[in-house]
């Protein structure tokens, strides 16, 4: 991490807790992951949330952003927090992330979930984040985020009653300023630039990933796809209403059961 960027980051249970490195998805400060990473420090963890550089209150410094970069963001972190191992939990973006602090600093990794994730950006991903990239980049936000927010979330929550407090919980999440915004479009040239796939094999920690039926973002089968070249790793594939790219918020209860019970099982 280059010496010009601070981090921001907040901590959520006892400092005696296992240690659990929240990385989050493209264009969204870690508040989104307020509630469930209370929910992860009831049961013991010392959650760790924060933003990727350039988002909500991190400075933006002057690195290229890349996955690798914010891979080493991310293990400076844990350094600054003298936090010699973790579980890491990451989500679209975060995912990428988290793959690449695996890769770099195995040993700083006690166990991988990967959620909503690829490896290569494929064909139908380049068609659409590119233009999505292109309105961040060019002020068009408010365009940028109708989009997603069809991608994003089901059509049960979309069409639904819990749509508008949906909505409004991740509100406070989303980018704040012009500067920010020019961030959110680096960051999608983040996602189009990832490729892992010939790495993917070298991760020996135990990994878990989370696929959606519903995921338009990231396709299950990509995650599917992450999993079989993981060794040994687990898939939790979710299915029906809810089984969208925020499926750690649709289907809550659920997600949390499943990353806690295999957390438990690596603790």
């Amino acid at each position: 991490m280059d010496t010009d960027t601070q981090i921001d980051y907040e901590v959520f249970g006892p400092d005696s807790g296992t240690p659990l490195l929240i990385s989050t998805g493209t264009g969204l400060s870690w508040g989104i992951w307020g509630e469930l990473a209370k929910v992860f420090a009831a049961d013991g963890y010392r959650v760790i949330c924060y933003d990727h550089r350039g988002i909500g209150a991190s400075s933006r410094g002057t690195a290229e952003i890349t996955t690798r970069a914010l891979a080493a963001d991310a293990r400076a972190l844990l350094d600054a927090l003298g936090v010699g191992r973790a579980h890491v939990l990451g989500w679209s973006l975060g995912s990428c992330v988290a793959q690449e602090l695996a890769l770099a600093h195995p040993e700083r990794v006690a166990s991988l979930v990967l959620c909503n994730t690829w490896h290569r950006t494929s064909v139908y991903q380049r068609a659409l984040f590119t233009p999505i990239r292109h309105l961040w980049s060019t002020g068009q936000a408010e365009l940028a985020w109708s989009a997603l927010t069809a991608l994003c979330f089901s059509p049960e929550l979309l069409d639904g009653p819990a749509f508008d407090a949906t909505m409004a919980m991740v509100a406070p999440a989303l980018p704040s300023t012009r500067a920010h915004e020019q961030t959110v479009a680096e960051q999608w040239s983040a996602d189009l630039a990832h490729d892992s796939a010939d790495r993917l094999a070298s991760i020996s920690c135990p990994s878990l990933v989370v696929a959606g039926e519903q995921d338009l973002v990231t396709p299950a089968w990509q995650g599917e796809a992450v999993a079989d070249l993981i060794p040994g790793a687990e898939t939790a594939k979710l299915r029906g209403p809810g089984a969208s790219h925020a499926l750690a918020w649709e289907r809550a209860d659920e997600f949390v059961r499943t990353v806690g019970g295999f957390l438990a099982r690596h603790r």
